[in-house]
């Protein structure tokens, strides 16, 4: 099946070279033959028609091999290690895990929750004095102890998402995602975030 964009760009290109040759020809034709400014203005004198030419038939299509459209990358997978509850990762992970409804929870200073987080994260600051009781509130979710849970801060050398790591693990999860970009990163590439007080 023939691709209409190409047909149409085909036809504009034919229209622009037939109207370049009758320019040329126009200019390279005696005075007598030569087209005026005024030449459409007079009924044009009648031609004979033309015999019409044989049917031709089409050429066969050529069996062109469609361009590879690029392989999808392949689903990250978050399964659990035994031997490493607490590991880092990085914002396609976050986003990948953010997709698949994981647990988000903020390590920051509920201030800095209240500002903006990330969208359905649990804010679980490790320097308030509310700490037990948030982490109590979360582990009666009856989350899981090896599902994965997201944790993050203020990223780069912020380590309050690391300290909540350690808080987590001895309370029993065995599954922690770090994301060392923070909700700095995150903000910056224009992923879901909300303001106010918890979820």
């Amino acid at each position: 099946m023939p691709n209409p964009a190409r047909l149409l760009l085909q036809m504009a290109a034919l229209l622009i070279l037939a109207a370049l040759a009758g320019v040329v020809a126009n200019s390279l034709a005696g005075p007598s033959r030569r087209l005026g400014r005024t030449a459409f203005a007079q009924p044009p004198t009648p031609t004979p028609p033309l015999p019409s030419p044989a049917p031709v038939e089409p050429a066969p299509a050529l069996a062109t091999p469609r361009p590879s459209l690029p392989k999808a990358a392949p689903a990250i997978r978050f399964e659990w290690n035994p031997g490493q509850p607490v590991r880092e990762i990085d914002l396609p992970e976050a986003a990948e895990a953010f997709r698949q409804g994981f647990p988000f929870l903020d390590a920051r200073r509920s201030a800095d929750y209240r500002l903006g987080h990330i969208r359905g994260a649990h804010g679980i600051s490790v320097w308030e004095s509310d700490l037990d009781e948030k982490l109590t509130r979360f582990d009666a979710t009856g989350h899981p102890l090896k599902s994965p849970i997201v944790i993050y801060c203020n990223g780069g050398d912020c380590q309050d998402s690391g300290l909540l790591a350690a808080r987590l693990t001895g309370l029993g999860y065995r599954h922690l995602l770090l994301y060392r970009g923070g909700y700095p990163e995150w903000i910056s590439k224009g992923r879901p975030i909300v303001q106010g007080e918890q979820p």
